[in-house]
């Protein structure tokens, strides 16, 4: 289809069947923009009436639904606003596909460690290494699914934690518990009665170790996990699993890495220097520019490792399959790519490809073979230690081989 002028494009929505998955694509990225744009227009209108002041704004945790990239290039600074328990029953309570047992109850009165951590290097990464943390939860809240009372010392943890990952400033809502309207269930600081809360306590002890404790740098990341944020509306324009979600897949990666020790360094998919880190992820990116796929064949010759993730560069910018090549780009194009599939989390393995005997039939319960790139005379060594750590492991985000 052509269109003449903007004003033809309609909406996304009210079609015969699914609407086409490159106009969703795209409503999203307008969307996006009008976002960024609008933040934009704020922006001009304060730098103009108020220069030389720092501008800073607040994010959320799990929005994925516009690019915190570019609004935050338009910032002096980025924040959040950081409830770690009332996030993690609402994560729990809106997505439980994936979650391992016992994992809300775990973490029902500290919030998820790995949860707000990834949020925090994420939005660092959008306000280019500046971060504060404009909202953090003293207390029960009053918007979520359930509101436990956090457990004592968790405040003071939550803080330490932002500062450990580059906030500069940690500040808390709210000051005083509010006795009426609709919030008067929110903690603050203070009780209604203005007496301390736990939290107060926390605060002041945090507050006199920073001073005691005087400059300090994050240490650098040997490791950098490649989040976009239009590969998260891809992905969940064509699921191909129900199952599947982009934030779910970069957050495993990252708390896999945790579970290790390891600092990771969220960036953007775009050019530019690598040298820092070790190993470099790129999970789920539907599309490699040229730009990105040149950087990281550079760096590869320089000795560092890159990491594909499942549906790397499976598509186009267009959100079309090429119909030239299946081939991956730099410096994935050893391997060919024969068929992309997807099974349900609750299978321990995957589905025998068109090479098995048994075409069709799930391999639960025996051991498999690790994956070996046709074109390739051997398996490289890095991927047979991979493979080797995972033969026994449940993936819960839905599998996908490249044969």
């Amino acid at each position: 289809m052509e269109y003449n002028s903007f004003e033809q494009v309609d909406l996304p929505n009210l079609t015969v069947t699914e609407s086409n998955p490159s106009h969703r694509l795209d409503f999203k990225r307008f969307s996006s923009d009008q976002v960024a744009e609008f933040n934009g227009e704020q922006v001009d209108i304060l730098r103009k009436l108020s220069p030389g002041r720092p501008i800073i704004h607040n994010f959320m945790g799990n929005t994925f639904s516009f690019d915190h990239y570019k609004v935050g290039d338009q910032l002096d600074i980025s924040s959040w606003d950081c409830y770690p328990i009332g996030f993690h029953s609402q994560y729990q309570m809106e997505n439980p596909l994936g979650t391992p047992e016992g994992y809300w109850e775990d973490y029902f009165q500290q919030g998820d460690p790995d949860y707000q951590a990834f949020h925090h290097d994420l939005y660092r990464q959008a306000g280019h290494g500046r971060l504060w943390i404009m909202e953090l939860q003293p207390g029960p809240v009053n918007w979520a699914p359930y509101n436990p009372i956090p457990l004592k010392g968790m405040v003071r943890l939550w803080s330490w934690e932002a500062f450990a990952h580059g906030a500069e400033t940690t500040s808390y809502f709210r000051w005083r518990q509010a006795p009426f309207a609709q919030e008067q269930m929110h903690a603050g600081l203070k009780q209604t009665d203005n007496k301390p809360a736990q939290a107060y306590v926390e605060a002041a002890q945090v507050a006199r170790e920073i001073e005691e404790l005087g400059a300090f740098t994050p240490s650098e990341a040997p490791v950098a996990l490649v989040v976009d944020y239009e590969s998260h509306w891809a992905h969940e324009t064509q699921q191909q699993g129900q199952d599947f979600s982009y934030f779910r897949l970069v957050l495993a990666y990252y708390r896999a890495l945790r579970q290790k020790g390891v600092d990771v360094e969220i960036i953007r998919p775009a050019s530019q220097d690598l040298s820092p880190y070790k190993l470099v992820i790129v999970p789920a990116l539907y599309a490699m520019s040229e730009e990105l796929s040149e950087n990281l064949a550079a760096y590869i010759e320089f000795g560092g490792v890159v990491l594909g993730g499942p549906r790397l560069a499976q598509k186009d910018k267009n959100y079309q399959i090429s119909q030239k090549t299946l081939n991956l780009p730099k410096p994935f194009e050893a391997i060919e790519v024969l068929r992309v599939g997807t099974s349900p989390k609750e299978f321990a393995t995957t589905v025998s490809d068109l090479a098995d005997q048994e075409r069709g039939k799930a391999t639960s319960g025996k051991k498999r073979s690790p994956p070996v790139c046709r074109s390739c005379s051997k398996i490289p060594t890095t991927i047979r230690s991979l493979w080797a750590k995972t033969t026994s492991t449940t993936f819960p985000l839905g599998q996908t081989r490249h044969s």
